[in-house]
This record gives C-alpha cells, sequence and structure tokens, in this order.
C-alpha cells in the first residue's frame, strides 16, 4: 500500500478487502502472484475509479472519491472493494505466465513497450502475451468476476446493460460486430470506450450461459506449455467454434432475448411522448427551466460536436449553444443549475481530470466567470427565493453538503457523510424548506430522500427522511408547489418516471416505456420534460404527467445465467469493515528504495552508417518519483578509423520535471533505416526543467528550460551543416501555452488557441566566448468549420536572431517536411515552425524570419473491416497546406508552398498504433521552384 497519510483511516479496509478478494481469485484461476501487488490510493478527481497495469509492475490506482451513481451504469455496493475486485482479475490475467513467458521474464523483466526502441515491442509480447488483446476481452473476464464477487452487484446484473441493447434492437439496428467495434462503433458513439465494456460483458456473459462458467474461466487460465496461446486461437480449442462463429451467435441470441423483453413491455400501453430534436444529443446534464418556463437549458457532449450548454426554446424547439463545456465527463457531462430570477447558468469544469472549477454564465450578455476554483463542489441546485446555490463537495472520499448564499462569494459547510455513504443528485424545492437527493450506500442500496434544508444549516446534522428505494431511483426534481417530487427508477427494469405527493405519502408511476426516461423536469403545464434514452444518447421528449396502468417487468440475462450457475454465489467476498486489520507496518515512501528493472534488453541500433549491438533499460519506481532510462553499445565494425566504437546515451528524470542526459556518441534505431542520420560523433551532458503556470485542463502554460553542454561537434542540422567551433553551451526556454479541445470521433485537435515563445543562447569557444542568440514565437488557432471534423488551423511565427556575423549555430534552418523513412517524431511535422515542405531539409537558413501557414484538415475516414490477423487499418486523415515565408525581411527572398499529406493509422495486437505517411509538396520563389515527396512509417505513438 502506498498512501497519503489522510488516506490512513481507509487503509485497514482496503488491505483487508484486497486480501480477502486476492485468496478467492487465487483459487479460481490457480494463481500465485510473481511479485508484490500495489496500490496506490489518490484522490486527485472528484469521482472515484480506479486503474491498473501489470507491466512493468502489478500496480493499481485507486481512486477514493465517490463513484457516479448516474443510469445504474456502474452497479456497485461498497466501491472501494468493488473497485479491487475489478483491477485485481486485470493483475492476475497480466502476471500469469506461461512457461515462455517465465522464461523470459527471467531474462528481460516485464517489458513494456518504448519510443526510444521499437525492438521493445518484441520483447514485450514475449513476456507480456496477455496483454494484447482487444480491450473487450481484457474486460469481459474482469466484469464477470467483479459482479459475482460482490454478489450480484456489477454489469452483468446492470439496468444500464439491458437498456443498451434493448434499445437497439427497439431501433431496428444491428449489434456490433468484434471487429467493427474497434474500428467504427467506440470511436463515434457518446459512449467510447464503455461499449467495449457493454459488449465485453454481455458477451461473457453469453458465453458461461451457453457453456458455463468454468469453460468461460478457462479460456482466461494460463496454460503450463511450452506454447502462446492467441486469445482467438485458445478460444476454439476451449469452446469448438471459432470466435466469429461465437460472436454471430451472440448477436441472435442477444436479439432474440431482447425482442422478448420488448413484447413484454408492449403488453401495456406506452406513455404517449412527444421529441422535442431529431438528433440524439449524446450524454446530457439535468434540465433546468427559466423563470419565463420557455427555455430549458441543459449541457450535453455528443459525437462529432464540443460539449456545451444548450437553450431548447420549447416553443420552436430550436436549440442553441450557448456556453462551452471543457473537459466533460463522459456520463455526467458538469454540474450544473440555474438562478431563474437572476437568468444565471452555473457549470463545472474541470469534470474528468483534477478538482471541479464553478462558473457562471449570463446568457443574455454572454458574459462568463470563474466564481471558485478547485472547489471540488458538483452536484448544484439552486434556490430562488432565497438565492441558495446547494452542492455536494467531495473530499478525502466523503461526502459534503454545502451551500453559498448570494452574491455567490463562499460556500459554508453544513454535514459531512460518513465514509460509504454517497449523495448526489441534489435537488431543493423552490421555496428552500426541502433537500432532496440520490443517496447511495455501502451495502449497494440507493434511495431518494429528503431532507430539512434549514435544520441541516442550522444543525449541520445529516437526517433524513426516505421517500422510496426501489429500483435504485435517482435525479429527483420539485415541482413549483412543493407538493410533489419526481424522479426516475428502474423498478420494473426499465427506467421510468415516479412521483411522490407530499400530502398523501404516495408513490405513483407516471410513465411507461421501453428503452428509458430519465430526469424528470415540472413544466407549468401538466406535463414533464424528461430525457429519453437511445442507442446513440439522449434525446429531450415532453411526456404527460398523468399515472401509468400497468408496467411489465424484464427479465435481466444476468438473472438467466445466475438461474443456469448456482454456484457463483459462493464466490461473493463479505464486506466487514470490523474485521481486525491485518497487521503490516509503515514508513515513509522513498522513490529510490523502490527503483526496479522495468527492462533490460539486447538491441541493436545505427550510428552514421556502422551497427551498434548494444543492451537498453528502463528502471523506475512505481510513482515515477525517479525515471531513468539507457543505452549502451559497441560497433564491432567500424566502417573507419576515425569513427567511434562505444555509444552512450543515459536520461534521468526526477518526478517528470527535473531531468538530465549524457550522451556519448549517441546512437539511434532508427538510423539503421534512414539516409539522413541523427547520431553524430559528439558528447552531450544537459539538464531540464519543466515548471506549469497553469495547468487548469484544457488549458496549461507551461515552461521548459534546457542548459546543454556540446563537446567535439563537427556538423549540425543531422550531419548537414559545418560548424567552425566543436565546443559549445546552449541554452533554450520556451513559454508554451496550450488551449485546444477535440469532439467525439476527432483524430486531432479541433478547437482553441496554442502559443509559444523561444529564447535560446548559444556560448562558443571556451577560450573565448563567442555570444549568439535568436528569439521566436509562433500563434496556431483551430477551428471547425462547415461540417464535423473539418479542422482549419492558421499559424503565423516570427523570429530574429543574432549570429555574430553569421555563425551557423545561432541561424535559423528552414526547409522539408522533415519525416524520415522510419521516424519516432510526430507524423504532422509541417506544422512545426522550421519545417517548410518543398524546399529541401535545412536549405534556407536565416537570420530573421516571418511565416504564414493555413492548412485544412479533412474529417478522418474510419474503415470498418481491414483486418490482418490481429492487425487492422483504423482510419485515414488527409490535410491540405499552403504557407508563406519571408527570410532576412525582404520579399525578393520570399517562398510560398503548398502540398498535402496523407496518415494511414493502423493498430497492431489491438495495444498498439502505427502510421504510414505520405506527403507531396511545392515551393515557388520568383522563377525558382522546388518539389519534395517522402513516405514516412511511424511505428509507435508518442
Amino acid at each position: 500500500m502506498v498512501y497519503w497519510e489522510s488516506h490512513e483511516f481507509l487503509i485497514p479496509h482496503i488491505i483487508n478487502s484486497a486480501e480477502r478478494t486476492l485468496a478467492v481469485l487465487m483459487e479460481i484461476f490457480k494463481y500465485t502472484p510473481s511479485e508484490k501487488i500495489i496500490i496506490f490510493t489518490n484522490d486527485y478527481d472528484d469521482f472515484g475509479a480506479a486503474g491498473t497495469t501489470s507491466v512493468p509492475y502489478n500496480f493499481i490506482r485507486l481512486g477514493i472519491s465517490p463513484l457516479e451513481l448516474d443510469y445504474e451504469n456502474i452497479p456497485f455496493n461498497e466501491r472501494l472493494q468493488w473497485l479491487i475486485s475489478h483491477e485485481l482479475v486485470h493483475i492476475i490475467i497480466g502476471d500469469c505466465v506461461s512457461k515462455p513467458e517465465s522464461l523470459a521474464r527471467t531474462f528481460f523483466s516485464k517489458v513494456p513497450p518504448e519510443q526510444d526502441n521499437p525492438l521493445s515491442v518484441f520483447y514485450s509480447i514475449l513476456t507480456n502475451f496477455d496483454r494484447y488483446s482487444p480491450d473487450w476481452h481484457q474486460e469481459s473476464i474482469a466484469m464477470f468476476i467483479e459482479t459475482w464477487l460482490n454478489g450480484g452487484f456489477g454489469r452483468l446484473q446492470g439496468s444500464f446493460d439491458e437498456m443498451f441493447f434493448r434499445s437497439i434492437v427497439y431501433e431496428g439496428k444491428s449489434l456490433a460486430l468484434r471487429k467493427e467495434l474497434e474500428t467504427t462503433v467506440a470511436p463515434n458513439s457518446f459512449l467510447l470506450q464503455m461499449q467495449f465494456y457493454l459488449y465485453g460483458a454481455r458477451f461473457g456473459a453469453f458465453l458461461s450461459c451457453e457453456f458455463g462458467a468454468e469453460r468461460f474461466i478457462d479460456w482466461y487460465r494460463k496454460s503450463k506449455t511450452w506454447g502462446f496461446d492467441r486469445y482467438d486461437k485458445k478460444f476454439k480449442e476451449i469452446f469448438g467454434i471459432t470466435l466469429d462463429e461465437a460472436w454471430r451467435i451472440f448477436i441472435q441470441t442477444e436479439k432474440l432475448f431482447q425482442l422478448q423483453n420488448i413484447e413484454r413491455l408492449s403488453q401495456s400501453a406506452k406513455t404517449y411522448s412527444r421529441s422535442l430534436s431529431t438528433t440524439a444529443l449524446g450524454w446530457v446534464t439535468r434540465p433546468m427551466l427559466n423563470s419565463t418556463g420557455d427555455i430549458i437549458y441543459f449541457g450535453s457532449h455528443a459525437p462529432h460536436e464540443l460539449a456545451n450548454v444548450k437553450a431548447l426554446r420549447l416553443l420552436t424547439r430550436r436549440l442553441e449553444n450557448i456556453a462551452t463545456l471543457p473537459t466533460p465527463r463522459l456520463v455526467q457531462v458538469a454540474a450544473t443549475a440555474i438562478d431563474p430570477d437572476a437568468g444565471l447558468v452555473f457549470y463545472t469544469t474541470n469534470n474528468n481530470l483534477f478538482h471541479r472549477d464553478l462558473w457562471v454564465f449570463d446568457p443574455h450578455t454572454k458574459i462568463k466567470r470563474k466564481l471558485f476554483e478547485n472547489i471540488r463542489v458538483g452536484d448544484l441546485t439552486t434556490c430562488a427565493a432565497k438565492r441558495e446555490l446547494w452542492g455536494i463537495h467531495h473530499t478525502q472520499g466523503q461526502v459534503v453538503i454545502v451551500y453559498s448564499e448570494f452574491p455567490y462569494l463562499e460556500f459554508k459547510t453544513t454535514a459531512k457523510l460518513p465514509f460509504g455513504i454517497t449523495l448526489q443528485h441534489l435537488s431543493v424545492s423552490p421555496s428552500g424548506k426541502w433537500l432532496a437527493g440520490t443517496m447511495h450506500s455501502s451495502d449497494g442500496s440507493q434511495r431518494i430522500i429528503i431532507i430539512n434544508a434549514d435544520s441541516l444549516k442550522s444543525e449541520r446534522e445529516f437526517e433524513y427522511v426516505s421517500v422510496s428505494d426501489q429500483g435504485n431511483p435517482e435525479h429527483p426534481s420539485w415541482s413549483q408547489d412543493n407538493q410533489r417530487l419526481y424522479w426516475n427508477a428502474y423498478v420494473n427494469g426499465v427506467s421510468n418516471i415516479y412521483r411522490f405527493d407530499l400530502d398523501s405519502k404516495s408513490v405513483h408511476a407516471i410513465s411507461h416505456t421501453i428503452r428509458g426516461f430519465f430526469h424528470p423536469l415540472k413544466l407549468k403545464s401538466d406535463s414533464l420534460f424528461v430525457f429519453e434514452f437511445t442507442s446513440e444518447g439522449f434525446i429531450p421528449t415532453i411526456i404527460p404527467d398523468k399515472d401509468a396502468s400497468y408496467l411489465p417487468a424484464i427479465t435481466y440475462y444476468g438473472n438467466t445465467l445466475f438461474e443456469k450457475e448456482k454456484d457463483l454465489q459462493n464466490w461473493q467476498v463479505a464486506y466487514d469493515n470490523d474485521d481486525p486489520p491485518t497487521v503490516y507496518d509503515t514508513s515513509t515512501y522513498r522513490g529510490l528504495k523502490e527503483i526496479k528493472i522495468q527492462s533490460l534488453i539486447p538491441v541493436i541500433s545505427g550510428f552514421q552508417d556502422q551497427l551498434v549491438a548494444g543492451y537498453y533499460g528502463h528502471l523506475g519506481d512505481p510513482l515515477l518519483t525517479h525515471d531513468i532510462r539507457f543505452e549502451f553499445g559497441i560497433s564491432p565494425r567500424p566502417v573507419s578509423d576515425y569513427m567511434p566504437r562505444y555509444h552512450l546515451n543515459f536520461h534521468y528524470e526526477y518526478k517528470k520535471y527535473l531531468g538530465m542526459a549524457i550522451q556519448h556518441n549517441s546512437s539511434s534505431f532508427y538510423d539503421l533505416f534512414n539516409s539522413r542520420k541523427k547520431s553524430s560523433p559528439y558528447s552531450r551532458i544537459s539538464v531540464n526543467y519543466l515548471k506549469y503556470w497553469m495547468y487548469d485542463l484544457p488549458h496549461k502554460i507551461e515552461q521548459r528550460n534546457e542548459l546543454s553542454a556540446y563537446l567535439g561537434v563537427e556538423e549540425i542540422n543531422d550531419n548537414t551543416t559545418p560548424v567552425e567551433y566543436p565546443d559549445f553551451l546552449i541554452f533554450e526556454s520556451t513559454l508554451e501555452s496550450t488551449d485546444l479541445r477535440r469532439s467525439i470521433g476527432s483524430v486531432d485537435y479541433e478547437d482553441g488557441l496554442k502559443w509559444w515563445v523561444t529564447l535560446a543562447t548559444a556560448h562558443i569557444n571556451p577560450q573565448n566566448f563567442i555570444h549568439l542568440g535568436n528569439l521566436h514565437f509562433a500563434i496556431e488557432r483551430y477551428s471547425t468549420v462547415l461540417f464535423p471534423h473539418n479542422v482549419f488551423v492558421f499559424q503565423i511565427a516570427a523570429g530574429t536572431s543574432y549570429t555574430n556575423g553569421g555563425m551557423p549555430v545561432g541561424k535559423y534552418y528552414f526547409g522539408g517536411f522533415a519525416n524520415r523513412l522510419l521516424e519516432n517524431e510526430p507524423v504532422q511535422q509541417y506544422r512545426k515552425v522550421l519545417r517548410y515542405p518543398g524546399l529541401p531539409i535545412y536549405a534556407e537558413p536565416a537570420e530573421n524570419f516571418i511565416k504564414i501557414g493555413i492548412e485544412e484538415k479533412l474529417p478522418p475516414l474510419r474503415f470498418k473491416n481491414i483486418f490482418w490477423g490481429s492487425h487492422f487499418l483504423s482510419h485515414a486523415d488527409a490535410s491540405i497546406f499552403s504557407q508563406g515565408l519571408v527570410t532576412g525581411l525582404t520579399f525578393d527572398r520570399a517562398w510560398i508552398n503548398t502540398g498535402m499529406q496523407i496518415n494511414f493509422n493502423f493498430r497492431h495486437w489491438f495495444n498498439l498504433e502505427s502510421t504510414l505517411s505520405f506527403g507531396c509538396a511545392k515551393a515557388w520563389r520568383h522563377n525558382e521552384d522546388s518539389f519534395e515527396w517522402f513516405i514516412s512509417f511511424k511505428p509507435l505513438k508518442n
């Protein structure tokens, strides 16, 4: 366990949960850990989550904040034990070894893929074979085990999953084939990677239902043979049919199962509904009604557009985007609320990473301002009568109810809830007397509760009245007369709307639908605004506020499985926070003590025209306090007596912001394949420092500083430009601001601004220093034009230098795409300031320059079914650009170019990607012209 001191109260429970769960899993998988399993607790995010890797460590990142409750997307009980049970399955699947893997790990450790040397991919597959399978395959077993270890709380028993597959069948659409999931379905869906969880869980349940749970688990157990069992090959050996055949049967079975549920639901008349939009809007936030009752505001995160706050005019059904929503969460999007009398809309940013900020926006003046930074408050609701803004504050894994009075300058604390009790979806009554919310407990129960707001403020005690605990109720909202409370719940397995009458204390079902209604909002007429779920997102809808007659119940596929596999109940790991803790010692985390070898592999590389044989190593500790990478080698056959034989490349980083490097005749794997070599016979010692002046995603401002000493340099610019003095110092500092965003379905940034300023100084000839320097800036503006993912990029850059009579080290050198045949740099190098496609590389020296560029990046073309075994073509994208370059500040030296580049993106073993690029450009100046083309392959993603 590695944890912050403030988390110490949770450590006994986490250790007990992990030990109990691991004991069951070791029995199921016949597994013994090969090394210690590290659990690192953190509170970096306002909502809980966990992530796992077994390469190069068995490492679990455990976020202790409350989980999201929305839509029963994740059915869970005690959240930390639930998360641990899921992540430990990933650890076991990744850590288990066959005989060849065990032997390989003895020599090389568990090797991760390394950008520095693509040969690491070969060693990574050799030492971690099961890591290279589809996401749905990896998540399928984790969700299967997670459900039964937690007594049925998990995706296999989830209402959201039933709703998703039922909606696809009800809408007459086809379920995705397994290859389509990777290529076209997940990248363009509002669900994104959640598609892998949905299909993975469902396919695992199908296999267990049809062939038995034991055979399904056998698919993941490691054989002790000397062979490598690829997941699809092993599937046929165990189940007797191919994976594609089984998937087609799964689709047919799922369709039949959902048709039966739809038939059951159709026994009762559906509630009349009127859609207010012809297109689905992806994920949505709580709807908010303005003071006149004719406009509804809500947040939306849909494919092919940036997340935003929308205004829906009820009379005309017109939708307008009124404010942007940077950093949306995948499910909850953001927390939103409205002060109807003041006409102010509140919303949160930093919703998917780190701590939330709270903003206020005036739709009339279009003015927005930040109210609170890093406030960690969400689930917002306002009381117009008292001008109060209520919310939920998350801190150290616990929930605190807070409120702010107009003019909203500070939040005041009321009650802090015990750990394990989650309260979300706050809704304050119009009078301000009552607070309603969704409360979730560690036993998995969920209920709508009502709290006396006045008593809460005065007594600071959490006392409530339970209204309903049926069907995982959520999203409560009040009628304007304070007498009725509405919510949605899966009482019959389908999310319908329910009403509680405060006078009669009675609950009424007021809708019956096939797919699902959510987020009820009482309108001034006898109707309700709701969001209806579809397989492509939520649609704003109007339904009558009228009791439903009869709600037939659906059958859950998980229940069908459980009826066939009763022994699954024996897997349940009891939750008991009162167990005596395991005895353990504590000490301060020391990164140096925790350093271990991540990889140590024999490699080959190139130095000029000669081969280098050596070793590549990577060492570090789990928290990345210390990170060490090195490569040393020997040239067995130097091409001449003047060429060096020994080569060293050493890099060290401390906490990712302070680093140093030592290079001596540094070689490069990529020089084996390229005519333009980057390796050169010189030595370099450097130190670097990274400082963030702002880290408020998507906006960050960083400063990168580096001081380097070069010794024995003969040529610069990839060995193309001779220098007069071989020894010099260079200091470079770059201040860079990045505020860029992208939408679902994109492959590149689509909106925002990026700028940077770079100052560099050179000090040549230590015996009698000569001082040089240059300064340049660049600005890039991204915007989407005409249609989704069609991006226009405008760039302007300018620079000046002092070269002391034209010394090469101080100059700028323009030219070329710069993409080599085998490349490890970003594929779109033409966007770099010193690149100028059409001219030969480094062909245009300059002491001063102005450069202007425009680019249109076309929408990506995704390929549905171009596979070669475990490799496939994912998508292609193309860019057309034109640039103008003036050097020497005289227009008679001006160049104009135009060009294009096409990139084909490939995926390998479902975990790695590469890019094949083609480009050509032509440049003109007076009576002079130049043409350039290239083909380049980039084997790994940066």
